[in-house]
């Protein structure tokens, strides 16, 4: 099989083919799979052993972005079963896409910017002595292209290191760590101070004045209190607590409990909702780890620069950026809950559709429904309630016993 990386729009976007449509566009041709080659008819007679097997063009033209697909027995549904999964991968997985954006936004960037600190530092002479401008620009200068080399491979192979710990960041920024364990004696007043601003905001909503600017403060305050979780759900943290609010809302909605159910529902987003959910997802990545990066720079930086006087408004300076880059985290956060709801309010049936449940009549049977599915996720041996399979679903899995006959043997 040969596959070039093509152009256009996201596969995505491309309907799914169906059975019939798929073998009516190749052709059965002879095969052996001792040598591997395809035979003609002459000496496939002369073959013991020889398969007849699907080959489709499934794109054809002579200019690079040409997609050539030759299937031989092997992919788990045969080539109709490729077929079905090339029409949903996007070229991003062949040539970079979101995932390159995404390594390089909460990966690479932040983890540049660390080392680079840390090392201009240590190159213009502290610890031992203050930093000294005129020895970094002449260490620079006389930088070498293999220490060059050596620092770019130490940027990529710490980003992938830390890469699988960004979930990590994200939850110790939400005050986890704190909620229980070792964390709770600190955690605990910071719970407390959260309730207090809590009750602050609730009372804005009930003030008295019938002035513009009074009902102005009341509508403020009243959106300010949509983003946070009910008072006994607090957090320690502000960006715990607009993510909690977020996961909240569908379980007071719909009685669907969003974290448990939220993987399974992302892969049935349509491409565009899907697009906006993992962009706000990206910035919420990006502005906290780049919160948690300029923290360790700031700590890093004050243990070198710790005696050298007004040399110190580095890490506070740090400490400041660390601040600003949670606050942006904060707003990140309000966004990625805002599409993460606005796609389970679009998408929640999609959900029980897939799974070939009946679609519930209100919202009583909505949250029986949902307490269904995922008492089935969550307890063992809890069953579902009845298939349901429409007269279209079961058509199209008949196409099931053409892919049978693909790689037969005659």
């Amino acid at each position: 099989m040969n596959r070039n990386k093509t152009a256009g729009l996201p596969r995505q976007d491309r309907a799914l083919v169906t059975a019939a449509e798929w073998f009516a566009g190749g052709q059965r041709v002879w095969y052996d799979p001792v040598s591997a080659c395809v035979l003609l008819e002459e000496q496939a007679a002369a073959a013991p052993g020889t398969l007849r097997v699907f080959e489709r063009v499934a794109a054809t033209g002579h200019d690079s972005e040409a997609v050539w697909l030759t299937m031989m027995p092997g992919f788990p549904d045969g080539s109709y079963g490729w077929a079905q999964v090339d029409a949903m991968l996007g070229d991003g997985l062949w040539g970079g896409g979101r995932f390159g954006t995404r390594f390089a936004l909460t990966g690479q960037l932040p983890t540049a910017a660390l080392l680079l600190l840390v090392g201009l530092l240590i190159e213009s002479g502290a610890p031992d002595t203050a930093p000294d401008l005129q020895l970094l620009s002449e260490r620079l200068k006389n930088l070498s292209a293999a220490e060059a080399i050596v620092l770019a491979a130490a940027i990529l192979g710490l980003a992938v290191i830390l890469q699988p710990l960004q979930l990590g960041i994200v939850r110790t920024l939400e005050g986890y760590p704190l909620v229980s364990g070792s964390g709770a004696p600190i955690g605990r007043p910071l719970v407390a101070f959260q309730s207090w601003r809590w009750q602050q905001t609730k009372n804005k909503t009930a003030s008295a004045g019938n002035t513009s600017r009074d009902k102005a403060k009341r509508s403020a305050a009243a959106v300010r209190l949509l983003r946070l979780p009910a008072k006994d759900r607090l957090m320690p943290t502000m960006l715990g607590n607009v993510l909690r609010a977020g996961e909240d809302l569908p379980r007071a909605r719909y009685g669907l409990d969003s974290v448990l159910l939220w993987p399974h529902m992302h892969a049935l987003l349509r491409p565009g909702i899907a697009a906006a959910v993992d962009d706000q997802r990206d910035q919420l990545d990006a502005t906290a780890r780049m919160s948690a990066t300029l923290l360790v720079a700031a700590a890093v930086s004050f243990g070198l620069l710790v005696t050298h006087g007004w040399w110190l408004t580095v890490p506070a300076a740090l400490l400041v950026l660390s601040l600003v880059a949670y606050r942006s985290a904060i707003a990140a956060g309000v966004a990625y809950a805002t599409v993460v709801n606005a796609a389970i309010d679009l998408h929640r049936f999609d959900l029980l559709r897939a799974l070939h449940l009946d679609l519930p009549r209100d919202l009583e049977a909505e949250r029986h429904r949902w307490k269904q599915v995922g008492d089935f996720l969550t307890l063992p041996k809890t069953p579902l309630p009845g298939y349901v399979h429409d007269a279209a679903r079961v058509a199209h899995a008949s196409g099931s016993a053409a892919v049978a006959a693909e790689g037969s043997t005659e």
